[in-house]
């Protein structure tokens, strides 16, 4: 929330300082027609008396001998056609002088009658106005042509190379949302795309890590630089991304022979270049708060998760920033060239691209995987000043150039975000959730839900605890719906270190480990797996990976009572027999549905299981009458410290299997490969090391049988 504070403080003093700035319009042939001669005509006569400023072509709408000369010129060296006197005439309205088509035609009419080559005048003082228009010398002309359509054309070709730029992501979003939503209408086109083409596809494109099967395990031993690599696909689609961008900074740039304008080549192409990279930049800034905000339309669209695109998002702004950063370094270059840089850097548009500039690349290396790892609250909250700054930057750089459009686009996605945030908060309330520390390592909070709040399986939200100082940062969890009350949800928070540990040691303190306090849920987001169709569907969670598995499970169970066909199995993986009080509700709940249910515990010896020894002799009280409960007293002597805990969970639990040791990933596949009929899917979170195994289990049995084989994860990893 105080992000919230800090882009509306933003927003209100950027909407106070902008005022009125101007629009980018397109030069287009006519424009090179129009500035070739004016440029020419500037070298070769004087039309009006006094000075004028470098880029003010006043003299060539107010003279009647310079319009002539210029209308003329354009025909020479062109075609007066209504497009050329368009430009003209709009030109000449920047400077309040109105002229007509007909005004032009006249003009026209008398350079052609009237018009001399400046060695044709008598006394000809290239000081000194004519009185005559001056006729074109066409090869110079067309030089200067030739200069401005390298020169203005830049402008033009880099903003179409900028749509282009996004229209590769618009195809990229078109592909993933036709290949997502087909297989959730139509889910039989699954077992159609099943030959050697669709798995190869699978096996080698779109379900392997980029390198052996590090994907949601980030990249170690690199110090500094430890990274989060992403898919063979995404890398792809990043890859193909950066070479577009690339080849789009060099296209249609050549040097122009004896060029008038710039008569240094070097300065020539750092100039083309340093203009296409910085427009190109600015062009892609609002694809890039697009895809990094929490309501971005196109996750419901593709079916990404949000940390697919938080994933481009990082990638797309080091692009971004890195095209900004040849724009500076190559005007830094220019300015030294040209003996004006001190000067150069006193301009206040300059010195806010230098914060632009600056901004962003902090933004780059605080956004460093081991920086966010290590504080990310502060991370967030220095991102967010420094986004500010770019956006402050970029405004006032480009203010007078006519991109600000891009900025208020920009700007606009930005706001729209913070704005659905504070609405699904309001949407939702801000309700008293019992909050519990299980076993010193979860907090298990249970929320009541407004019957109006939809709540997705599988799905996500950000967690807000109205405590104190706290109340600003949120937090993201999977969830389940209460199995004991259809009221509530509850999340599964591993206490670490921030926020959850704070309250984690406030809650120890507490009796019974409990409190109350006010919380607010923005969500829900995210979408379920489409594995409803499939003859098997394996759930496997590992640690605090089960709430969004169990939730995803829990409601196919219940949606496909009728559907005695398909095979629903959950595998759960936790380090000790004290984890399963977690759970201890919703794991009783499976009793009744078709769910086969398998836990591993990897450490069953290890002991502290304080809490779930309490839960399981109160089930046993509750289960049975006081006669039965002597007798298994006398009989079982009900000592949990020195009996085996597993075995009683077993004698509890009959509907669950439980194994001790550390399973099998690859074997798990193969199993459920063997047993389903004609279509596996494997929904996996979990720590990341064990979502990537099952990852690449899932990819090597891919072409080994002729059966369906899908891989989903929910695990979600951008910190």
């Amino acid at each position: 929330m105080l992000s919230r504070y800090i882009f509306l403080c933003f927003l209100v003093a950027s909407a106070t300082a902008a005022g009125h700035s101007s629009i980018y319009e397109f030069y287009g042939k006519d424009a090179y027609q129009y500035h070739g001669c004016t440029g020419f005509l500037q070298l070769a006569a004087t039309f009006c008396t006094g000075k004028v400023g470098k880029h003010d072509t006043s003299c060539f709408c107010k003279n009647d001998n310079a319009v002539a000369s210029v209308v003329g010129c354009m025909d020479d060296i062109g075609k007066l056609n209504k497009g050329a006197m368009k430009y003209v005439i709009r030109s000449c309205n920047e400077y309040n002088i109105p002229l007509t088509f007909d005004d032009l035609e006249k003009y026209n009419k008398m350079y052609q009658e009237k018009a001399k080559f400046p060695s044709e005048i008598e006394g000809f003082n290239k000081t000194k106005p004519v009185d005559v228009p001056i006729k074109a010398n066409v090869s110079l002309a067309t030089s200067y042509y030739e200069s401005y359509y390298i020169f203005l054309g830049n402008f033009d070709r880099a903003m179409y190379y900028g749509a282009g730029a996004l229209g590769y992501w618009a195809l990229v979003f078109l592909m993933a949302i036709v290949a997502n939503w087909a297989v959730v209408i139509f889910p039989s086109l699954r077992t159609t795309f099943n030959g050697r083409l669709s798995k190869f596809w699978r096996k080698h494109i779109t379900l392997p890590a980029l390198v052996r099967k590090k994907k949601n395990d980030h990249q170690k031993n690199l110090g500094l630089f430890n990274c989060l690599v992403p898919s063979r696909m995404e890398s792809l689609i990043v890859f193909g991304f950066f070479w577009l961008v690339f080849g789009s900074c060099f296209g249609q740039i050549r040097v122009v022979p004896n060029d008038p304008i710039f008569p240094q080549s070097s300065i020539a192409i750092m100039r083309v270049v340093a203009d296409r990279t910085g427009i190109m930049g600015t062009v892609l800034l609002p694809l890039l708060f697009l895809i990094g905000g929490r309501n971005n339309f196109l996750q419901w669209l593709t079916r990404w998760k949000f940390s697919t695109f938080i994933m481009y998002h990082r990638w797309v702004a080091r692009i971004i920033v890195l095209l900004v950063f040849i724009h500076s370094v190559l005007y830094s270059a220019i300015y030294v060239k040209q003996g004006r840089y001190a000067r150069s850097m006193k301009k206040l548009y300059i010195q806010y691209g230098i914060l632009a500039t600056s901004c962003g690349g902090l933004i780059c290396f605080q956004g460093l995987l081991l920086l966010r790892r290590k504080a990310y609250e502060v991370f967030l909250v220095v991102h967010i000043l420094l986004a500010v700054g770019w956006v402050i930057g970029a405004w006032h750089h480009l203010e007078k150039f006519g991109y600000l459009p891009i900025i208020y686009a920009t700007i606009a996605v930005w706001a729209f975000d913070r704005f659905i945030r504070v609405a699904r908060m309001l949407w939702f309330g801000f309700p008293k959730a019992q909050v519990t520390l299980v076993e010193d390592e979860t907090l298990r909070v249970v929320v009541p839900k407004p019957k109006h709040w939809k709540s997705v399986p599988g799905g996500h939200a950000w967690l807000y605890f109205c405590r104190s100082w706290y109340f600003w940062q949120s937090h993201p969890f999977t969830f389940l719906e209460s199995t004991t009350d259809e009221s509530s949800i509850v999340f599964l928070c591993k206490v670490k270190k921030g926020l959850t540990e704070k309250i984690g040691k406030k809650l120890a303190l507490v009796p019974g480990k409990t409190f109350s306090c006010r919380v607010s849920v923005e969500g829900s987001y995210g979408e379920s797996c489409p594995v409803s169709k499939h003859s098997s569907a394996v759930f496997l969670a590992g640690g605090n990976g089960i709430p969004g598995i169990y939730s995803e499970i829990y409601d196919l169970a219940k949606r496909s009572v009728n559907n005695t066909k398909q095979m629903l199995k959950l595998v759960w993986i936790i380090r000790e027999p004290k984890s399963f009080a977690w759970m201890f509700e919703e794991m009783e709940a499976l009793r009744h549905t078709k769910i086969q249910t398998t836990i591993y515990i990897t450490r069953p010896d290890l002991s502290n299981n304080e809490d779930l020894l309490s839960m399981l002799s109160r089930r046993l009280e509750t289960s049975s009458s006081s006669e039965e409960l002597d007798k298994k007293l006398e009989k079982e002597e009900y000592i949990y410290e020195t009996d085996s805990l597993v075995l009683r969970l077993r004698e509890q639990f009959p509907h669950i299997n439980f194994e001790t040791g550390r399973p099998s990933i690859s074997n798990i596949v193969q199993s459920e490969i063997d047993e389903c009929s004609n279509s596996a899917a494997f929904i996996s979170c979990g720590h990341p090391a064990m979502v990537d195994d099952l990852r690449k289990s899932v990819v090597e049995k891919i072409d080994s049988t002729n059966k369906r084989i899908d891989f989903y994860e929910q695990l979600q990893v951008w910190a």
